[in-house]
């Protein structure tokens, strides 16, 4: 990396915006140089991703996994692993399963929901994990039940792909949620009075030559109930998972 480069993605790296400041160290750690200068902003959110920096920067992921339960306040842990979650390809690293891991034991609820969110996504992509890393998962997943709010659906597809089918409490708990399952949206349709069309709706149908009178509306209302086609599939895809 040049230095031009790296002038650059240290500013971004001190910088407002904590999206591109991210996005920056993550491309930081291939410059290889692990003595950047990366000094605190003066306020709560360029202190928090000062001190990410000096983890990542440091040991890589493994550092801020050392450090996790020391770093910053529970909102931007949470901010942090909503980011790598979504960016996980810009953290090849084995590290980040474990990172997932340590989040999911955070002491801040806030913290272990958006790691069920990133859980999830690095289970969709595929990423290597060892049978002992998708069974610590599965018990900080199954211990979140008892409160799924607002991350059932996300813990029911995630404990699809980490449970075993020795895990009787998970399966046990999964087969509890079967009362309050069955189909998610209530779909319903109605026709739009004339009245109700915005001027360029009215404006788009003239020109295609289309009836106001014949277009229905269709309507998703959520039932609160969990999706029972997803509880099943991952009931069985748990049963057929020996390790």
């Amino acid at each position: 990396m040049d230095e031009a480069r790296k002038a650059y993605l240290l500013k971004l790296a001190r910088g407002k915006d904590f999206r591109r400041a991210l996005k920056a160290i993550a491309e930081l750690r291939s410059c290889n140089d692990r003595a950047i200068p990366l000094a605190s902003g003066g306020d709560e959110q360029r202190e928090f991703q000062a001190a990410v920096a000096r983890l990542v920067l440091g040991r890589g992921v493994e550092g801020l996994v050392a450090g996790w339960s020391s770093v910053g306040s529970a909102p931007w842990r949470a901010e942090l692993i909503s980011e790598i979650g979504q960016f996980h390809d810009l953290w090849p690293e084995a590290g980040v399963v474990d990172l997932a891991l340590a989040a999911l034991q955070d002491a801040s609820k806030e913290v272990r929901i958006k790691a069920v969110w990133m859980t999830l996504a690095l289970l969709r992509a595929r990423r290597a994990m060892t049978p002992a890393q998708r069974s610590r998962m599965t018990r900080a997943m199954v211990a979140m039940l008892e409160d799924p709010r607002p991350v059932l659906a996300q813990l029911v597809e995630a404990l699809g792909q980490t449970a075993t089918r020795a895990d009787e409490t998970a399966i046990a708990r999964l087969q509890s949620l079967r009362s309050g399952s069955g189909e998610p949206y209530r779909v319903s349709h109605e026709r739009v009075q004339r009245k109700d069309y915005a001027w360029y709706d009215k404006l788009v149908m003239q020109k295609k030559g289309i009836d106001p009178d014949e277009i229905v509306r269709i309507k998703h209302e959520p039932t609160g109930l969990l999706d029972r086609k997803l509880l099943d599939a991952s009931l069985a895809r748990i049963k057929r998972r020996a390790t």
